[in-house]
């Protein structure tokens, strides 16, 4: 019965916590690809397993303090629910997405965000030229 609740009282911040296990794992396999590396029991433990265990505890300890500390306390934060745990956890992704883009570029030599933010701005210039 405690367990649920301790499962129930984290369920807010679940979709964060799910968010950083997918990214920390695709970066894992992109990783893992582009060094040709032999994948060990004991790397995976002292690595991957390691990174993930400190990941998730610190969402999960900037999620009590948004709750016990600052709930209430600052007027932009009561109005943002959460609001720092969501930026540590956009933080812990933005670092894990650019490793899986040096990943990507070992790979196949292609920069996905540089690419991806030239696609963007080709996009906005043909619309604005649409406009006139």
């Amino acid at each position: 019965a405690a367990a649920v609740g301790v499962v129930a009282y984290f369920a807010p911040i679940a979709p964060l916590v799910l968010l950083v296990g997918i990214v920390l794992g695709l970066d894992t396999i992109t990783g893992m690809w582009a060094s040709q590396e032999k994948i060990t029991s004991k790397r995976m433990r002292e690595g991957v397993i390691r990174k993930m265990f400190i990941y998730q505890v610190v969402i999960l300890s900037f999620f009590l303090v948004d709750t016990f500390v600052l709930a209430g306390s600052f007027t932009f934060l009561a109005a943002h629910p959460l609001a720092l745990t969501k930026i540590v956890a956009a933080a812990i992704v933005l670092v894990e997405v650019l490793s899986i883009n040096e990943n990507f570029e070992v790979l196949y030599g292609v920069d996905v965000i540089k690419k991806g933010k030239e696609s963007l701005l080709s996009i906005k210039e043909f619309f604005t030229t649409m406009k006139k």
